[in-house]
Order: structure tokens, then C-alpha cells, then sequence
């Protein structure tokens, strides 16, 4: 086993208020820092310790082609607790070892653990890779307890870390997973059993279809399931991945189980898609949801098989515990025409107690820029909800949703909501090149800016494909490594403490909130949209006015505040009227929020400019 030494790095920390709604980037001045992976920091010990962690990789103070972990933690606000870099290092020349991480997880204790993957030595035709993937364990603080090494046996092979899961039967046991890569791109799963306090190796290894020898086998992410072993007594471990058989060919997505004790094949690699369409499983959860059978929610990406949806969709599956299929969904942008791409499932019992899931990816040329935050909102059975199942975020760059989590109970109301654990890349002028963005919002998708709501088009998915035949190859080896930290910094783009037309109850079939609904002013602007010739916004409020201060902002895709005014709305008066002919909105079409704050109340529109 392998040690790391690291290096601990802290960043510039900004403080804000106990805002549930906010967006918020995390890095360092003009480098890229790229997030992998995101999640609620909940320990179970108290409500003050709640908040987030997120974990990624950065280039900051490394040498030209290296990357340090880069891991955060923060409060429920979204203030930093820690953000820190954490360099890698070989343990006998103390030379950096370019790192990335790909998954956080916070354990029940308050430890974090990073699972990951870095570069040893091997270098291909593109340059340097990663051969050995690593599991860093620190305290609730940020700081290593431990970094070890784990490498296949039958190395030299490039390797890709791609998930990590705590076990609930027994704390102390990690799974993790992911992959090979070898000389002529084949690509074969790997999977360990690690020990929490440690990181000793139970048994590790990779996998082979031994029925067709599939070229391209790869897991993604796995889940301890909570349901008995039909042959057996024992817990399984349930993953998802994808299959291509032969080069050139399309991918179909896979579920398969493995014995959680043993590492040995419980089940048969079951197959999900179409014979000429591509596809492939990026996340798996645990679905409660008795809607067929309680079993596991699955998402990923598949190619429509419809005239109308030539493209590639983001793909929602609910299965058994063995695999047989309850719904399937392929879910096409509301623009038309676009690819996109789940990347992570989650299920939410709503506050009428049914079932609701929500899926996070991104989508091509959205509404904001090259690459767009996307969530879907789906019932219990898998159709969109009635109206608004489709919430798009980010800025005119590129931006993805990575990971999804919630709070719903065990915190303030005020800090009931969504997040999503986003990378981003040009979109906001505020750190560097590349960030971590933490969207938080309402479970109606609302947010306190940059955000769009609308409803997604969609069609039944694809089903069963075929099955394979898995068997145990290569073992795992470990050692330990050696680090150094530093710290990064953040920047807050906005927030609310309660943004108007917000909501985290379910939606009615007509499409109405069902409860929050008592006693809240509203408010309306026209024209919407606007013409450049003509930027004078009508703001009109239901309730009539006391004499109270109004601030208006208008606030561009990079979160810039383009026009700010502030007015007196006169006893009994309802309307307001603000010039937008000013500011960075002059000759700048395109979609802007209006945020209109008053008294307590934040109120968001988005507008759009010809």
C-alpha cells in the first residue's frame, strides 16, 4: 500500500448571510479549475455542521501539466469552511504527482473521502496519463489524514476513478470504481472494497465479458443495494456503465451486481438500448418509488430513434432490484434539436409524499451559451411534471451540472432546496477560466438569477437490449503517498434569502403550485420582450404601495448589475417604471433577470432584449 504526501493550500474566503439561494464559483485567478463532483456535508452530528463539499482539480500553483486535488467545503450558505488545493507527492522524491479527483463523498463520522485518480509515469501519444487511481481520506477541516495509491496488476494501463460509495451495513467499508484503459483504447471495469479507516484494500479488481468480449466495458457508478441477494444472503454492490462490443460500434447502457464481501459476479451484465442508436448509464440510486417495484433509478444519454428527436437525449430509467424495467424516458430540450446529457439521478419525496425525480446534466446551445446547466423534473412514473420540468442555468461559456443532492428535512425551511454541483468555463467573470459553480434553488428550479424555466419535450426511452457474462481478472495492488496543501478562493454571482415565484412543493396537474400560495404580492414587468429602441421596463405590483423603498437590478448572463435603481413606490401607487438605457445593457440583446427587492420580498423576472 502507498502513501501520498500532499500539500495544503487555502483560498480567499467571502462570507455571506444564511442565504438559501444563491449561485457561487470556487478557484484561483486565471487557471481552470475543473469540479467532478459535489455533495450535501452532512455528518448527522448537528444542523450548524450541514453544508456542502465539493472536489475537482486545478492547475494553481503547480507546474506546467500538473493538477492538485482541489476540495471545498462549505456552509449552508455557501461560505467557505475550507477550499483548499491538495498537491500529491511520490513518497521517496517528493516530486508532485499530477492528480485529479473525480469523486467526494462525506461519511458519517464527518470525515471526507476523495476518490481519484493520477498520473505515475506513463505517458501515451496524447501525453501524460493516469495509471493509478488513490482514495484521500481528511478530517471535517480539510486536512489528510491519509492518500493511498492503487494500481491494477497487470500495469502499465491508463485508469479513469469514476465513483466511491460508503457502505450503510458497515461504515468502515468503501466501494469504488471505475476503469482501464488499454494500448488500443479497450477498456475494461475495475472495482474495489476499501477500508474507511485506512484505506487497506479488502479486494480489488477489474472485470472482463468472458461471453463476447466486449471492447469497451466501463463502470460509472455504483450504489450498496438494500435488497437481499435472490442466490444469497449477502449485500451486492449494483453498477452501471456502458458496453460497446466491437470497435466503431454503438454503446449500450449496463447494470450489473457484484457480492459486496467477495468482489465476486452476482448477476449477468444486463444490456438497455437500441441496436442502432448509441447510449450509455452515467449515475444509479436508490429508488424507494413502490411504483412497480421499489429498485433503482438510472440516468444517462441515449440517441432518439424518432424523426423528432434526432439527437442525442438525456435518458431516465426506474428498474427492479434484478433489472427488469418499469419506465423509460428520453427527455429532448425544450429548443429543439439539441444534444444533452444526464449525468445524475436523484429522488425526492415531495411534501404531498409522492415520488419526484430529478436529473442533472447539460445540454448544447441552450438558451444561455455553448453549453448549459439542464435539470429535468419527473414523476413518480417518469413523465415530466405538468409544467415546468425543465430548469436551464449558467452563463454564454460552458456549463454542466456534474452531481445533484438536496436538503429536505434535518435543516432550517430556510435552507430546504436543489443543488447542483456545476463546472463552469467563460461564463463568469469573477475568478479564472474555468470554476466550480454551486447553484442553489428552490425545488421548482427557481434560483436568485441566471435561470430558465420551461418544459421539456420527451418520448418513451429505449428497453432491454441483450445480457453478457462477467468474470473477476486482474487484483489490485496499494502503497501509500505523501501531500501539501494551499488554499484557493471564491466569489458570490447572487442570492436571495427567498426569491418570489419559488417553490418546494410538488405542482398540480394544472400546472399550479399547491401550497406557499397565501398572502405573497405579486408583481409583473412589460414589455416583455423588449426592443433596444425602446428599454423602458413597466414594473407593476399588485399590492399598493406604503411608501416603501424599491431597488431595482437588471442583471446580464455573467451576473453583471447592467442597470440599478432605487425608487419610492407613493401610498397607493402600483406601478413603477425603470430605464434600462444605460449601462452594459445599451446595444446588448439578449436574456437579463430583473431582481426587484422589496421589503423582505425578492422578486426575479427574466426579460428578453431584440
Amino acid at each position: 500500500m502507498k502513501t501520498l504526501h500532499f500539500t495544503l493550500f487555502s483560498l480567499l474566503i467571502a462570507s455571506v448571510g444564511n442565504a438559501q439561494f444563491f449561485q457561487r464559483v470556487y478557484g484561483a485567478s486565471n487557471t481552470r479549475e475543473v469540479l467532478e463532483s459535489g455533495t450535501n456535508y452532512d455528518p448527522g452530528i448537528s444542523i450548524t455542521s450541514k453544508g456542502f463539499v465539493m472536489a475537482g482539480y486545478t492547475p494553481a500553483g503547480s507546474s506546467v501539466g500538473i493538477n492538485s486535488v482541489m476540495l471545498t467545503r462549505t456552509a449552508l450558505s455557501g461560505s467557505p469552511v475550507f477550499n483548499n488545493r491538495v498537491a500529491l507527492l511520490a513518497p521517496l522524491t517528493n516530486q508532485q504527482l499530477s492528480a485529479k479527483a473525480k469523486k467526494v463523498i462525506s461519511l458519517a463520522n464527518g470525515q471526507i473521502a476523495v476518490f481519484g485518480d493520477f498520473n505515475n509515469g506513463l505517458s501515451t501519444s496524447t501525453g501524460p496519463v493516469s495509471n493509478q487511481f488513490f482514495l484521500m481520506l481528511t478530517d471535517a477541516f480539510g486536512n489528510p489524514i491519509y492518500v493511498r495509491s492503487y494500481s491494477v496488476s497487470s500495469s502499465p494501463l491508463q485508469v479513469e476513478a469514476t465513483s466511491i460509495v460508503q457502505s450503510s451495513s458497515n461504515p468502515n467499508t468503501l466501494y469504488a470504481c471505475g476503469y482501464t484503459v488499454g494500448g488500443h483504447g479497450d477498456k475494461q471495469p475495475v472495482v474495489m472494497s476499501l477500508q474507511a479507516a485506512g484505506g487497506t484494500l479488502n479486494w480489488g479488481n477489474s472485470y472482463v465479458d468472458i461471453s463476447s468480449g466486449a471492447f469497451e466495458w466501463t463502470l460509472e457508478d455504483l450504489v450498496e443495494s438494500p435488497y437481499p441477494n435472490p442466490n444469497s444472503a449477502t449485500v451486492d454492490i449494483a453498477m452501471v456503465g456502458r458496453y460497446v462490443l466491437n470497435p466503431g460500434d454503438i454503446g449500450q447502457g449496463t447494470f450489473s451486481t457484484l457480492n459486496g464481501l467477495t468482489g465476486l459476479p452476482t448477476s449477468t451484465i444486463v444490456l438497455y438500448g437500441d441496436p442502432f442508436y448509441d447510449a450509455g448509464f452515467n449515475a444509479i440510486t436508490i429508488a424507494n418509488n413502490p411504483y412497480g417495484s421499489t429498485g433503482f433509478a438510472i440516468a444517462g444519454f441515449t440517441q432518439s430513434n424518432s424523426f423528432f428527436f434526432p439527437n442525442y437525449n438525456t435518458w431516465a430509467l426506474k428498474i427492479d432490484p434484478v433489472g427488469n424495467l418499469w419506465f423509460s424516458t428520453a427527455l429532448d430540450y425544450s429548443a429543439s434539436f439539441r444534444n444533452d446529457y444526464g449525468y445524475d439521478i436523484i429522488e425526492r419525496v415531495n411534501t404531498f409524499g409522492d415520488y419526484e425525480y430529478y436529473i442533472g446534466g447539460y445540454v448544447d446551445q441552450g438558451y444561455f451559451g455553448n453549453e448549459d446547466e439542464v435539470v429535468y423534473k419527473l414523476t413518480y412514473y417518469g413523465a415530466p411534471v405538468a409544467s415546468g420540468s425543465e430548469f436551464t442555468y449558467g452563463g454564454p461559456g460552458n456549463d454542466r451540472v456534474l452531481q445533484l443532492d438536496y436538503y429536505n428535512f434535518g435543516v432550517p425551511t430556510s435552507n430546504v432546496g436543489l443543488s447542483m454541483f456545476n463546472y463552469t468555463s467563460g461564463s463568469f467573470a469573477t475568478l479564472g477560466n474555468g470554476d466550480f459553480y454551486h447553484v442553489r434553488s428552490y425545488f421548482n428550479g427557481v434560483t436568485a438569477c441566471n435561470f430558465i424555466l420551461d418544459n421539456a419535450q420527451y418520448q418513451s426511452g429505449p428497453g432491454f437490449y441483450g445480457e453478457a457474462k462477467q468474470e473477476a481478472a486482474f487484483g489490485v495492488r496499494n502503497k501509500s503517498l505523501l501531500w501539501q496543501v494551499a488554499p484557493m478562493q471564491d466569489a458570490l454571482i447572487c442570492t436571495a434569502n427567498a426569491v418570489h415565484g419559488g417553490a418546494n412543493t410538488r405542482l398540480s396537474e394544472n400546472g399550479e403550485d399547491e401550497a406557499e400560495s397565501a398572502a405573497i404580492t405579486e408583481s409583473k414587468v412589460f414589455p416583455n420582450p423588449m426592443t433596444l429602441d425602446n428599454l423602458m421596463l413597466n414594473i407593476e405590483f399588485d399590492a399598493a404601495g406604503t411608501g416603501e423603498n424599491i431597488q431595482v437590478e437588471v442583471l446580464n448572463a455573467l451576473g453583471q448589475v447592467c442597470v440599478k435603481s432605487n425608487q419610492t413606490l407613493s401610498d397607493g401607487q402600483t406601478q413603477l417604471r425603470v430605464n434600462l438605457a444605460e449601462g452594459c445593457l445599451v446595444n446588448a440583446a439578449g436574456v437579463y433577470v430583473v431582481v426587484i427587492y422589496r421589503g423582505g420580498e425578492v422578486f426575479t423576472h427574466n426579460i428578453t432584449v431584440q
